[in-house]
């Protein structure tokens, strides 16, 4: 009986070894080398799958810089790409079209940073609607897009000021202030009252800092009247256009003895009467650079026949001093003529205070009737 069980023992042992040893090799997963110079299969590289599947879904595209975007102005985008950091991203602007998006405009290539600064280009007109769209450069199908609005570079005059007088040969200020980023100005002046086409006079630098100035001196030949100045340049829209006088500060109005209203004739006193008016600017409004004329000034004033001098023949001509220069920038004289003033004149006026500020205008005297 005790001989018996001896061997039976023995196979069990062996059975559970058995299953031991078979038990390791498949859990280990011993992978055994190939023998030198046996071809081996080239590696697989997983597919470019769109999104998170292959390489990360890119996500979240936002800007650093404030609403709206102005042309020529720095401006930055941030991304989200989880886990891909170093992997090379496409920034690309979209224009929307009836047909269809239209690349506006590649701002960087293989980035390998989730941020991107630029600026924007002078060919991306405010008013159409763009896209940024960040796009992995291995695998375009992986992108993330962001709406953006475009808006004009605002440029505001602020010098000189609307209503401002500006007198032949005056220095003056142009200054203004912007928002964006402008390119090279073109400034006009233009007489708006009556129209006339601009007349182009300067071409500056956009300026820095949000302002920008420049002076210029008016010219002695520009007619009288109501100007305006335009500014243009790329992507510049201007906030304010101006009106502004352009005028003589000491000018003669309505003469009542021209030739278009006759001579006021009085026929008892054999009398001619003669009226002048006159406008002037006071202190209030005349250009900063010159002398002002204000209440207290005086003005000379004179009649003279065309080709001749005081003291001559009857009929020569009359002047008149220390005349009041007028109140709140209107004056005004009257004086009498005898019959014998009769053809063309020259009436004068001039500030005896500055006599640069003086006016003239042609007349023809019907006093013999």
């Amino acid at each position: 009986m005790q001989r018996s069980m001896v061997p039976a023992r023995r196979v069990l042992m062996r059975a559970v070894a058995l299953t031991f040893t078979v038990a390791t090799v498949a859990a280990a997963q011993v992978v055994i080398a190939p023998k030198p110079g046996t071809p081996q299969a080239a590696a697989v590289t997983p597919p470019k799958l769109a999104g998170a599947v292959a390489d990360g879904q890119i996500a979240n595209v936002r800007t650093a810089t404030a609403l709206p975007w102005r042309m020529n102005t720095t401006v930055s985008i941030q991304w989200d790409w989880p886990g891909f950091d170093g992997r090379q991203a496409d920034v690309t602007i979209w224009q929307a079209t009836p047909q269809g998006p239209v690349l506006a405009a590649t701002v960087v290539s293989a980035w390998t940073q989730r941020q991107a600064s630029w600026i924007v280009p002078d060919k991306l007109w405010p008013l159409n609607q763009y896209t940024v769209k960040v796009a992995s450069t291995a695998n375009p199908k992986n992108s993330a897009e962001l709406p953006i609005p475009i808006d004009w570079t605002i440029v505001t005059i602020t010098s000189p000021k609307t209503g401002q007088v500006m007198l032949p040969g005056s220095t003056q200020t142009v200054a203004w202030t912007f928002q964006g980023k402008p390119g090279q100005l073109r400034f006009s002046y233009l007489l708006s009252a009556p129209a006339q086409n601009p007349n182009p006079f300067r071409s500056v630098p956009g300026g820095q800092g949000g302002v920008g100035s420049f002076t210029f001196t008016m010219p002695g030949y520009a007619p009288e009247g109501r100007y305006s100045f335009l500014v243009e340049g790329p992507g510049v829209k201007t906030a304010n256009v101006f009106g502004v006088f352009y005028a003589k500060p000491l000018r003669i109005v309505d003469p009542l003895a021209n030739s278009s209203k006759g001579a006021g004739y009085d026929e008892f006193a054999g009398k001619c009467s003669i009226g002048v008016n006159w406008n002037y600017l006071d202190g209030a409004s005349v250009d900063p650079s010159k002398p002002n004329l204000t209440a207290g000034t005086s003005i000379g004033l004179s009649l003279l026949r065309t080709g001749d001098k005081l003291g001559g023949p009857p009929g020569s001509g009359v002047a008149f001093a220390n005349l009041p220069i007028g109140w709140k920038g209107q004056g005004m004289y009257a004086f009498t003529a005898s019959k014998d003033y009769v053809g063309s004149y020259i009436l004068k006026i001039v500030s005896e205070q500055h006599p640069e500020y003086r006016d003239s205008i042609p007349m023809t005297l019907h006093c013999d009737r």
